[in-house]
Protein backbone atom coordinates (compact mmCIF):
# COMPACT_ATOMS: atom_id res chain seq x y z
CA UNK A 1 0.00 0.00 0.00
CA UNK A 2 2.64 2.46 1.19
CA UNK A 3 4.31 1.80 -2.11
CA UNK A 4 1.49 2.04 -4.47
CA UNK A 5 0.25 5.20 -3.24
CA UNK A 6 3.47 7.09 -3.47
CA UNK A 7 5.24 7.68 -6.96
CA UNK A 8 8.59 6.46 -7.97
CA UNK A 9 10.37 9.79 -7.46
CA UNK A 10 9.78 9.30 -4.01
CA UNK A 11 11.29 6.18 -3.19
CA UNK A 12 14.54 7.19 -5.60
CA UNK A 13 14.73 10.08 -3.77
CA UNK A 14 14.23 8.59 -0.31
CA UNK A 15 16.28 5.59 -0.89
CA UNK A 16 18.05 5.62 -4.05
CA UNK A 17 19.94 2.28 -4.35
CA UNK A 18 21.05 1.87 -0.77
CA UNK A 19 21.49 -1.14 0.52
CA UNK A 20 19.46 -1.86 4.01
CA UNK A 21 22.95 -3.40 5.14
CA UNK A 22 26.11 -1.22 4.35
CA UNK A 23 28.18 -4.63 4.53
CA UNK A 24 26.02 -6.42 2.63
CA UNK A 25 25.58 -5.68 -1.52
CA UNK A 26 22.45 -6.77 -3.40
CA UNK A 27 23.90 -6.51 -6.14
CA UNK A 28 26.24 -8.89 -5.65
CA UNK A 29 24.52 -11.06 -2.48
CA UNK A 30 21.14 -12.91 -3.21
CA UNK A 31 20.07 -12.50 0.46
CA UNK A 32 21.15 -8.71 0.55
CA UNK A 33 18.48 -5.90 0.62
CA UNK A 34 18.36 -2.76 -0.49
CA UNK A 35 16.93 -0.16 2.18
CA UNK A 36 13.20 0.08 0.43
CA UNK A 37 12.78 -3.40 0.92
CA UNK A 38 13.52 -3.44 4.00
CA UNK A 39 11.68 -0.35 4.89
CA UNK A 40 8.52 -1.32 2.92
CA UNK A 41 8.50 -5.13 4.76
CA UNK A 42 8.97 -3.17 8.21
CA UNK A 43 6.11 -0.72 7.20
CA UNK A 44 3.66 -3.67 6.36
CA UNK A 45 4.46 -5.85 9.92
CA UNK A 46 3.74 -2.46 11.88
CA UNK A 47 0.27 -2.64 9.73
CA UNK A 48 -0.36 -6.05 9.87
CA UNK A 49 0.12 -5.70 13.47
CA UNK A 50 -2.66 -2.97 14.15
CA UNK A 51 -5.27 -4.50 11.77
CA UNK A 52 -6.30 -7.44 9.77
CA UNK A 53 -6.20 -8.53 6.86
CA UNK A 54 -10.13 -7.38 6.21
CA UNK A 55 -9.64 -3.90 7.46
CA UNK A 56 -7.62 -3.82 4.53
CA UNK A 57 -10.47 -5.45 2.50
CA UNK A 58 -12.82 -3.45 3.69
CA UNK A 59 -10.90 0.27 3.51
CA UNK A 60 -10.02 -1.02 -0.22
CA UNK A 61 -13.78 -1.23 -1.09
CA UNK A 62 -14.65 1.79 0.19
CA UNK A 63 -12.15 3.46 -1.38
CA UNK A 64 -13.52 1.72 -4.76
CA UNK A 65 -17.21 2.92 -3.88
CA UNK A 66 -16.90 6.27 -2.70
CA UNK A 67 -17.94 9.27 -4.84
CA UNK A 68 -17.32 12.71 -3.54
CA UNK A 69 -20.99 13.88 -2.98
CA UNK A 70 -22.72 10.79 -3.46
CA UNK A 71 -23.58 11.59 -6.60
CA UNK A 72 -23.41 9.58 -9.93
CA UNK A 73 -20.14 11.52 -11.13
CA UNK A 74 -17.63 13.14 -9.34
CA UNK A 75 -19.08 16.53 -10.97
CA UNK A 76 -22.49 15.72 -10.21
CA UNK A 77 -21.21 15.04 -6.21
CA UNK A 78 -19.15 18.20 -6.31
CA UNK A 79 -22.07 20.13 -7.10
CA UNK A 80 -24.39 18.71 -4.30
CA UNK A 81 -21.60 19.90 -2.05
CA UNK A 82 -23.65 23.01 -0.30
CA UNK A 83 -20.73 23.66 2.14
CA UNK A 84 -17.60 25.68 1.32
CA UNK A 85 -14.44 22.32 0.39
CA UNK A 86 -11.00 22.80 -0.04
CA UNK A 87 -9.01 19.78 -1.62
CA UNK A 88 -5.82 19.43 -1.24
CA UNK A 89 -3.42 17.45 -2.92
CA UNK A 90 -0.49 16.25 -3.90
CA UNK A 91 1.15 15.95 -7.71
CA UNK A 92 2.78 12.78 -6.89
CA UNK A 93 -0.24 10.77 -5.74
CA UNK A 94 -0.96 8.09 -7.42
CA UNK A 95 -4.17 7.31 -5.74
CA UNK A 96 -5.68 10.31 -6.14
CA UNK A 97 -4.31 11.79 -8.53
CA UNK A 98 -4.92 15.91 -9.27
CA UNK A 99 -7.30 15.00 -12.03
CA UNK A 100 -9.50 13.44 -9.95
CA UNK A 101 -8.97 15.81 -6.88
CA UNK A 102 -9.90 19.06 -9.17
CA UNK A 103 -12.89 20.65 -9.10
CA UNK A 104 -14.52 21.22 -12.50
CA UNK A 105 -16.41 24.23 -13.24
CA UNK A 106 -20.01 23.39 -14.17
Amino acid sequence: MTLNANHWQWANATFDRSPADASADPTRELDARYAIEQTLDDLAMARAEQADANHLLYLVKANQAFITGHGESLEEGLARIDAPTLVIYSENDLVFTPEECAARPS
